[in-house]
């Protein structure tokens, strides 16, 4: 597809309720992981039905979860330190996170 014109972008001044990124999730649908920073293993509380990691470059990491009493437990499978996006799937939609592993 090949569109004619160009960029506009419109500055927003003062105070405003920060950056808007897509509709915020009802409280049943939503999803939250501890701790952060891990030692590359970590709770997910709430319904995630899948549940991905990757480093920066994009490349997946592997994972094994485990079901627990608190959520769900994952780990992660020969990860080094550094920083991962952790993709969570749920009937609410989709969510992506920064993960930091020390």
């Amino acid at each position: 597809m090949n569109l004619a014109g160009s960029l506009m972008i419109r500055p927003v001044f003062g105070k405003g309720d920060g950056i808007v990124t897509g509709w915020p999730l009802p409280e049943a649908h939503r999803v939250q992981f501890y701790p952060n920073p891990s030692h590359g293993s970590f709770i997910v509380e709430g319904e995630a039905r899948i549940i991905k990691v990757y480093d920066v470059t994009g490349r997946t990491i592997g994972i094994s979860v485990e079901k627990t009493p608190e959520g769900q437990r994952v780990q992660l499978l020969n990860a080094r330190p550094g920083m991962y996006i952790l993709q969570l799937f749920g009937p609410g939609g989709a969510s992506s996170h920064r993960i930091r592993v020390d």
